[in-house]
């Protein structure tokens, strides 16, 4: 079975060979059926996808030890994140209540300690991490000039679409006392986050071996089924390419020999995304200029068949 598994293989890798290079060799896939076509237009997309996934896992494997150091800093840094004199006070309505001074600004993840009040003109990126000012409203989010906002009753911070608030009350229906959040309770929590911390990078690891042998097949169904539909609307074009090269194939026999031609578009969109280039239309354009030397090979094949038939 091995061995057969192996034949299989080899035959596989030899066809995506000559389609690659040898456009004349598509005549041997013309009488091909459609579910033949379309296990090797799968077996190619599984193919890539390994690999992408296989050199994302060693990319991440050569990055390990700078990932490790970087946690462990990280780990270290966090220990002066939160300031020690402040204290937030969630009540069971999903009211804030502070006992410093507002407004309250953190400048960085790295200086979370240090506060100032607004007296910056708003500019166009973010100065600050956390504004904290209780009698603010969501409405004066651009004034302050900071990432986060937190008002009496919200959370606010903006994304791609605006504005987004959180409303403290949503996170709080359970609970019959308020909830406190103090420099020791972070603590508490940093230290039992640091507990997993050496774990994270490993953690990593697992999930992208289960992901490389996981996703790899669901990836290359969804791409098939992505590329077969996008065969079945260029197969008319295919059609028209047939009548210029006076070629005898049906629609079906275009649809099959597509899934074949589809191999140098395919191979030349990974490596012009491998090399962070990208060109309109290249993979059509790529297609159809393939399908046309390979109808005119095709084309010039049956014409030397025809005067050695009559001979």
């Amino acid at each position: 079975m091995k061995s057969g598994t192996i034949i299989v293989m080899k035959l596989f890798f030899l066809r995506v060979w000559r389609c690659l290079m040898h456009t004349s060799s598509y005549h041997e896939v013309s009488k091909k059926t459609f579910w033949q076509a379309y296990g090797y237009l799968y077996f190619l997309l599984f193919t890539i996808s390994v690999l992408s996934i296989l050199s994302a896992l060693i990319a991440f494997v050569l990055y390990l030890p700078a990932l490790s150091t970087l946690v462990q800093k990280g780990m270290h840094d966090a220990e002066d994140w939160y300031p020690e004199e402040l204290i937030l006070t969630f009540s069971t309505g999903g009211e804030l209540t502070t006992n410093v001074e507002e407004p309250y600004i953190v400048s960085s993840l790295d200086a979370l300690y240090t506060h100032r009040t607004v007296d910056e003109p708003v500019s166009t990126t973010f100065s600050h991490a956390l504004t904290i000012d209780t009698s603010a409203s969501i409405d004066d989010f651009y004034d302050y000039d900071s990432e986060i906002l937190l008002t009496k009753r919200s959370l606010v911070f903006f994304e791609k679409k605006g504005l987004r608030a959180l409303l403290y009350s949503q996170g709080m229906e359970n609970m019959d006392q308020p909830f406190v959040v103090d420099h020791a309770l972070y603590l508490k929590v940093l230290t039992y986050v640091r507990g997993f911390a050496p774990y994270i990078p490993w953690i990593i690891g697992s999930v992208g071996i289960v992901a490389l042998l996981i996703l790899p097949w669901i990836m290359a169904l969804f791409w098939s089924l992505w590329l077969l539909i996008y065969l079945v609307v260029f197969s008319l074009l295919s059609l028209l390419l047939s009548s210029i090269f006076k070629t005898t194939h049906s629609y079906g026999q275009l649809l099959i020999l597509g899934m074949y031609v589809a191999t140098i578009p395919i191979v030349l969109s990974m490596l012009l995304q491998l090399f962070g280039l990208s060109f309109q239309f290249a993979f059509s354009i790529t297609f159809l200029i393939v399908m046309g030397l390979v109808l005119r090979n095709l084309s010039k094949l049956s014409q030397k068949r025809v005067p050695n038939r009559q001979k």
